[in-house]
């Protein structure tokens, strides 16, 4: 396959080779061919003038970049989907299954005062006059 497109009013023409692998239970898969590492893959990408795999291109899932609270915030917010409003068990809902995912949430608020505690220590470590320095008065 050849790719033509436009970047910055320049013209680029591309070649991208396809592959084929059977499926077990009959047909086949089309997999494009990374034009940098000739690897196998299902998605190219395009980044700077040229398409390559992710690796290739060294680009990372969002999860690969989030912190202990954006992890701690997602896992929560996959958990309460499966819980009724306010945290209820929802009709049909193991009452073990229930008190499991509650301590499940329980957990995910623990990591992410954790998270903060470590995060305000990190800050602390670096500005020692954040601790020492008493609020003046009436500044509250």
């Amino acid at each position: 396959m050849t790719l033509q497109y436009a970047i910055d009013g320049k013209a680029v023409s591309e070649r991208i080779f396809l592959d084929r692998s059977r499926c077990h239970f009959g047909g086949s898969r089309a997999w494009f061919r990374c034009p940098r590492c000739y690897g196998r893959v299902a998605v190219l990408f395009l980044r700077g003038q040229r398409f390559a795999c992710r690796h290739c291109q060294r680009v990372a899932y969002a999860s690969q970049s989030e912190d202990a609270c954006a992890r701690s915030w997602r896992k929560q917010s996959r958990i309460e989907a499966r819980l009724g409003e306010h945290w209820q068990r929802p009709k049909g809902m193991h009452r073990c299954t229930h008190e499991r995912l509650i301590g499940q949430l329980t957990e995910c608020e623990e990591r992410r005062d954790v998270a903060l505690y470590e995060r305000l220590g990190a800050l602390i470590r670096r500005y020692p006059g954040l601790s020492d320095d008493p609020l003046p008065v009436g500044s509250v």
